[in-house]
């Protein structure tokens, strides 16, 4: 019989889905509670997280940005002790790695400074990458949903709040669903980013 700390190393690694990675899902994979994350976001090292509830509501829904949680996986978590029991000599076989290890895709460098009255470039190219850029500059509710990693009743009810501007709800026939304006969506997460 084997003991826990021999068990097989597993990699894992983020896919290349939405950009916003719900609390309970980070909870997971740091095997931290809430508070701590939490607190590791307002200390700096998630740097970019983001409460989308609605302003009623009993309860944060935070999201943390995926690239912020590569960035940190890469600095805490090298080496794990199932690769240290490989290196030592063990003659198990190990689990291949479904694919390369997680890329952290580097955000604009630090000397890039903000322009004066604006928001800094950093949580603006995170902003960016969150959004889907879109010519018409405007987004489904199903859209918004997919790219914050929520219900799309969700963002019903914050348009319905009117923390989200809808686009041209007088044009709008009943069967079609909601769509809010890019602006309004990007305003929406700088103003609930968490730091």
């Amino acid at each position: 019989m084997r003991s826990a700390g021999l068990q097989r190393e597993i990699g894992f690694c983020l896919g290349t889905g939405p950009l916003l990675v719900p609390m309970a899902a980070v909870m997971v994979m740091l095997d931290r509670s809430e508070d701590d994350l939490l607190g590791l976001v307002e200390g700096g090292e998630l740097e970019f997280a983001f409460d989308i509830s609605s302003d009623g509501a009993g309860r944060r829904e935070v999201r943390i940005y995926r690239e912020s949680l590569l960035r940190y996986q890469a600095q805490h978590f090298r080496a794990s002790p199932a690769s240290a029991w490989g290196d030592g000599g063990w003659k198990e076989a190990r689990i291949r790695r479904l694919g390369a290890e997680p890329e952290v895709f580097p955000l604009p460098a630090a000397a890039i400074g903000p322009i004066r009255g604006q928001k800094s470039s950093r949580l603006l190219y995170c902003i960016t990458a969150i959004l889907p850029q879109r010519r018409g500059l405007i987004l489904t509710a199903v859209e918004l949903a997919r790219c914050w990693t929520c219900s799309s009743a969700h963002v019903q009810h914050l348009i319905a709040d009117g923390a989200l501007a809808e686009a041209s709800p007088a044009g709008r026939k009943r069967t079609q669903t909601r769509s809010v304006t890019c602006a309004s969506a990007e305003a929406f997460l700088t103003d609930r980013r968490i730091a």
